[in-house]
């Protein structure tokens, strides 16, 4: 409740802000006529209402780029795990990825596996680019992948995985085959 609070109040202060530098620029002849009664003569140059105008703009740019950053919503690190009773629970998307990889690079013909885990809340986006062996049949070790992201991600973990399902790249390793890779021993 406080983190709101404090946003809210932050996000006033800048629009104040904000508008006062822009009032500011765009009537300076006003604001000197009050600031010559006050404080005596003064005059301002064409090239100090340069200055105040090139002040606004960064200062309108700044106001803006911190208020989206107020505004933005915090990068989910975990997904939110169902099914727990009497608790709830959360498993970082890093640890997902690092079993991901694990099990890929098992995979006969995949050289390295690169998954990219995104929580969307109580699901998780999956995108991996494996890098196969030259030769290898495109489809079947897209649908091999998917299989095993899908057995690893939620029959494994307990996690769903999003609309559109996983998204799998491959791409050929320019060299020599390595060959069948073996089992991990477990």
């Amino acid at each position: 409740m406080v983190n709101v609070i404090n946003r809210i109040v932050v996000i006033l202060l800048l629009l104040a802000v904000t508008a006062c530098v822009i009032i500011l620029a765009a009537v300076p002849d006003q604001i000197l006529t009050t600031i010559k009664q006050t404080f005596g003569p003064m005059t301002i140059s064409l090239l100090d209402r340069i200055v105040l105008a090139a002040v606004a703009i960064v200062v309108t740019i700044g106001s803006a780029f911190l208020i989206r950053a107020e505004l933005a919503r915090p990068k989910l690190r975990g997904v939110v795990l169902g099914g727990v009773e009497g608790a709830s629970a959360q498993l970082a998307t890093d640890s997902i990825a690092a079993r991901l990889k694990d099990k890929l690079e098992a995979l006969p013909s995949v050289r390295s596996a690169s998954p990219k885990v995104i929580s969307r809340g109580t699901s998780v986006v999956i995108e991996v680019n494996l890098l196969t062996d030259p030769g290898v049949d495109v489809s079947q070790k897209a649908t091999e992948a998917a299989a095993v992201i899908r057995e690893t991600v939620e029959k494994g973990m307990g996690v769903k995985i999003a609309k559109g399902g996983p998204k799998v790249d491959i791409k050929y390793h320019h060299g020599p085959s390595l060959g069948p890779t073996p089992s991990p021993r477990t």
